[in-house]
């Protein structure tokens, strides 16, 4: 899921856990949820993403336990710009940016009904740990959050 407001990439902790991604402190910054509940988010994890054919690096910051979204992870403005994302809410379609110059249509069904049982992701998504050893919010997102 993409929430092009949304100024960090989030994912439930034991989901991120799951794919063997290295945690680290993140500094206890605390956002207001969906639901409109504050969260602390304790950790992150430097991950190297592929979605769709498109690799990315990506900081994501961990939702804690307690807290069960209806989507596994949340992409940010940051990884829009960072795959050159282009997109029409008219029509449903979005690209975005292979490092090879190739525009990769992200392929959406508006008629979709999710159930837990059932319901598979449309577009590969992969990650590994990048096993960077920042401590520290970037500069950068320290600026977005302000």
């Amino acid at each position: 899921m993409v929430d092009a407001c949304l100024v960090v990439n989030l994912m439930p902790i034991h989901l991120l856990r799951f794919t063997g991604a290295k945690l680290q402190k993140a500094g206890g910054m605390v956002i207001r949820t969906a639901t409109n509940a504050l969260a602390q988010i304790d950790y992150c994890a430097d991950v190297r993403s592929t979605i769709a054919d498109v690799a990315c690096d990506l900081r994501i910051y961990t939702l804690p336990k307690e807290y069960k979204p209806t989507y596994p992870l949340l992409l940010s403005i940051r990884w829009l710009r960072a795959v050159k994302a282009k997109g029409d809410n008219g029509t449903g379609k979005y690209h975005i940016m292979h490092h090879q110059g190739i525009r990769v249509l992200i392929p959406s069904d508006r008629t979709a009904t999710l159930s837990p049982q059932r319901h598979s992701p449309r577009v590969l998504i992969v990650m590994r740990d990048k096993g960077v050893k920042k401590h520290r919010i970037s500069a950068e997102v320290e600026e977005e959050l302000e």
